[in-house]
């Protein structure tokens, strides 16, 4: 009998993002199984999402030390060694499927003085380009530096965020926010007002991108406590809950941030977002009621799974969008392959 079919189109993209830059390829011959089984299938291209970190470079990341490598043997590092550490990894190790940029708040001219503890400088340290893995070291002071300064993360955002707006690109966008403290350097402050008190315009920042833009912020906190600090005055905790959230990708549990405590858990988060911005396809239209999908990742059938703890693929909700994500090795070897095929099985 006669059979109808839709033609269905799939574009990869971040998973919190409905811009792409990847052309929709043409359905495959509809085919016709033993057991009457309509397929129809698309190839997908890899997009490189542009991603913006968004490093803090305060004095406390050089003063404050860690557990750099989960070893009780081994000596205690600086934050700010262990996030120069990570940051060389992630960049080298991602740069062939992302684009990264970095920005520092506050700048490297920052001082511990208070009148230039909030310097930032006027664009991005490293604006977001390919294979970006050596500007973007060399930018970074050493991992022994002494790096000095307060906690200008509102005017990070804006920089990354006006950045990113100017990109000609159609490809997911994304800022990635490494912290260990609650901002200050309110605008407008001054004295000891520009240390204590809490700036509200970053989460107002983090919101504007992602409500006006579709730029999701993924937000890290290292070492955060759970109490009320002086510089500002305010709740760490509390405060990077509120950015997670309104960045548009809050996680679940008392802590929606990523919350790490050693350099491994930090190593971890900035892989895992790196990874989900990598791997996540956004389908176009959604299969029937009474359809299943038959996913392969260079010739290899793949199965879904609940968590991405394991390999194969789930389905990510997104809002009014549905995606999948891929996980583990299935996400591995789609980003050396290029080559994913989706199939919709109809009745």
């Amino acid at each position: 009998p006669a059979m109808n079919f839709r033609s269905l189109t799939f574009a990869l993209t971040a998973t919190t993002l409905l811009a792409t830059a990847c052309n929709a390829h043409d359905v495959k011959g509809v085919t016709l199984d033993s057991e009457g089984v309509c397929t129809t299938g698309v190839n997908v291209e890899i997009v490189k999402p542009k991603i913006m970190l968004v490093l803090d470079k305060s004095g406390s990341m050089a003063n404050e030390t860690w557990d750099d490598d989960a070893d009780p043997a081994t000596p205690d590092a600086t934050r700010w060694a262990s996030l120069h550490g990570v940051v060389d990894d992630l960049v080298a190790g991602k740069q062939d499927r992302i684009d990264f940029g970095a920005t520092l708040f506050p700048s490297v001219d920052a001082t511990s003085e208070l009148a230039d503890a909030c310097v930032m400088t006027t664009d991005p340290e490293v604006g977001v380009a390919e294979y970006n893995h050596e500007a973007i070291m060399h930018a970074l002071p050493d991992a022994g530096e002494q790096v000095e300064g307060g906690t200008p993360a509102a005017a990070g955002i804006e920089q990354a965020v006006s950045h990113l707006l100017g990109l000609d690109t159609e490809n997911p966008r994304a800022m990635i926010l490494v912290t260990d403290g609650a901002a200050n350097c309110m605008e407008g402050e001054s004295g000891m007002d520009k240390s204590t008190v809490y700036d509200e315009n970053l989460p107002v920042a983090v919101q504007d991108a992602y409500d006006d833009h579709g730029i999701p912020t993924y937000v890290i906190g290292i070492d955060i406590r759970n109490e009320t600090g002086s510089a500002p005055v305010a709740n760490p905790f509390e405060k990077l809950n509120e950015v997670a959230v309104v960045g548009g990708q809050p996680r679940e549990g008392e802590a929606m941030f990523y919350d790490v405590s050693d350099g491994v858990e930090l190593q971890a988060a900035l892989d895992s977002i790196a990874t989900s911005l990598s791997c996540s396809i956004a389908l176009d239209e959604l299969p029937a009621a009474n359809q299943n999908i038959a996913l392969e990742v260079d010739g290899l059938d793949e199965s879904e799974v609940e968590s991405c703890d394991d390999e194969g693929w789930r389905w990510a909700e997104d809002g009014e969008q549905r995606t999948i994500e891929l996980c583990g090795d299935t996400c591995a070897r789609f980003q050396a392959s290029g080559d994913l095929q989706v199939d919709f099985l109809c009745e």
